[in-house]
């Protein structure tokens, strides 16, 4: 029998939803383990990875749908990421209108989705984003990869994975 660990305490919450983030207000919060820098909640590599816990969320989703299953296992976890498809409306859904649609596939785990850029803006301590969406040279970076992976594959005695 393991002992168990308290990995988050929460006490006194209001809880405000703004898009995906929570903002929680007169919180007494103990994160024990895993925690970063709690002042640190909003900025870009916070958000990077609600993002990326985003994406996990709906593998799940498209693989418990997909499967019929509640708990999928790695394999259709696999399935789930290299067939996922979040429209302009899982967005809004989501709570992220404006967001471009990202479409992954087994050939592209990239998702071939525009980038936009941002900058410290060091009198509000922000972000701010500096531009529009801007497409990617998948044209001229995806050759270049591709190039690149098969010669490390080869070196390294790896066989690439078909998506056949």
């Amino acid at each position: 029998m393991t002992d168990k660990v308290n990995l988050l305490s929460v006490n006194n919450i209001e809880v405000i939803y703004n898009h995906v983030i929570l903002v929680l207000k007169g919180v007494s919060l103990e994160v024990s383990e895993g925690s970063g820098d709690l002042d640190r909640i909003g900025e870009v590599l916070y958000i990077r990875g609600m993002l990326n816990h985003l994406f996990v969320v709906e593998a799940i989703r498209n693989a418990q749908k997909h499967f019929n299953v509640k708990v999928p296992n790695g394999d259709q976890m696999q399935w789930g990421y290299e067939n996922m498809n979040v429209t302009a409306a899982d967005w809004e859904r989501i709570g992220l209108p404006g967001f471009p649609p990202i479409s992954v596939s087994c050939n592209d785990h990239e998702g071939n989705h525009p980038v936009l850029f941002q900058q410290w803006d060091a009198s509000s301590k922000s972000w701010k984003v500096v531009s529009d969406w801007i497409p990617v040279m998948k044209d001229l970076v995806r050759p270049l990869q591709e190039a690149d992976a098969a010669k490390f594959a080869k070196e390294n005695n790896i066989t690439p994975k078909s998506c056949s």
